[in-house]
């Protein structure tokens, strides 16, 4: 492969990672915005404590995502499915069900 061709394919992964970086950016602060939310709009009781608990998870993985590179990601995303293959299996699979419906429409 020539030089030209591997810088430009080098250029292109490096611009492909800084969008992605950019998109977990922009996810992790959509996700702590959503955080405060629902807490906002929490009702009183076990729903809010439900709801608190739910807005405090949106808040760990809105900071995580914000700060966390994308080696740090995989990494980390490795050791989870090593830990819980089976369970990775099956949120792949839903995921994709969730990913195929939503673009049929």
């Amino acid at each position: 492969m020539k030089s030209w061709t591997m810088r430009a394919k080098a250029a292109e992964v490096g611009d492909a990672a800084s969008k992605l970086d950019s998109a977990m950016t922009a996810t992790g602060e959509q996700m702590s915005t959503l955080a405060q939310t629902v807490r906002e709009k929490a009702p009183e009781g076990k729903a809010g404590e439900v709801a608190s608990k739910a807005a405090d998870a949106l808040d760990r993985g809105g900071e995580y995502l914000q700060s966390a590179d994308l080696q740090t990601v995989r990494s980390d995303l490795e050791r989870v499915i090593r830990e819980h293959p089976i369970e990775s299996l099956l949120a792949g699979v839903a995921v994709g069900y969730l990913v195929a419906r939503a673009t049929r429409r």
